[in-house]
């Protein structure tokens, strides 16, 4: 995107306190992961700019009790019903295998639900699994074009091929 220092949000389970394990709920937060491009220095290796991100995401995510709502009156930042006030990313990555669900005589199998809208610029969801990495890119259309989309699609192709191949290139 051009930019040095940036926010984009994630989402987090909310389960971080063993008191609330055994509520029933969706518990999800949405943090903002702030970091600049300068921290790592002009012509840092890529594998010191990563360090730099993972270390300004550590630190957000020590603080991801702090519901949203909170944190944006605290900054007090004007709301729009139509624009997240601090982000306009999202990424999303999905690490823990999510078991079957087996009921009496029944087994319910988890399919991932088809994106069709975006509530922001761009959405970014990542699905890990043992040897598989899959990505689904969701874009609001008004903002990023289809042209723009794909090639944007391309050039997140090859950062990470190029991340893969020399993770130490400036």
């Amino acid at each position: 995107g051009g930019q040095i220092d940036f926010a984009i949000g994630t989402p987090v389970a909310g389960r971080d306190r063993p008191a609330l394990e055994p509520l029933v709920g969706f518990l999800v937060n949405t943090v903002v992961l702030r970091s600049s491009l300068t921290a790592a220095g002009d012509h840092a290796a890529l594998r010191q700019l990563l360090a730099a991100v993972r270390s300004d995401t550590l630190a957000a995510l020590a603080h991801q009790s702090l519901p949203f709502d909170r944190l944006v009156d605290a900054l007090a930042i004007p709301r729009s019903g139509t624009d997240n006030p601090l982000f306009r990313v999202l990424v999303a990555v999905q690490n823990t295998a999510i078991p079957d669900l087996v009921l009496d005589g029944l087994t319910v199998i988890p399919r991932p639900a088809p994106l069709s809208a975006t509530r922001l610029d761009l959405e970014i969801y990542g699905d890990a699994s043992p040897g598989r990495f899959g990505l689904t890119i969701t874009h609001n259309p008004a903002v990023i074009g289809p042209q723009a989309a794909r090639m944007l699609i391309g050039r997140l192709a090859l950062v990470l091929e190029a991340i893969a191949a020399d993770p130490d290139q400036p």
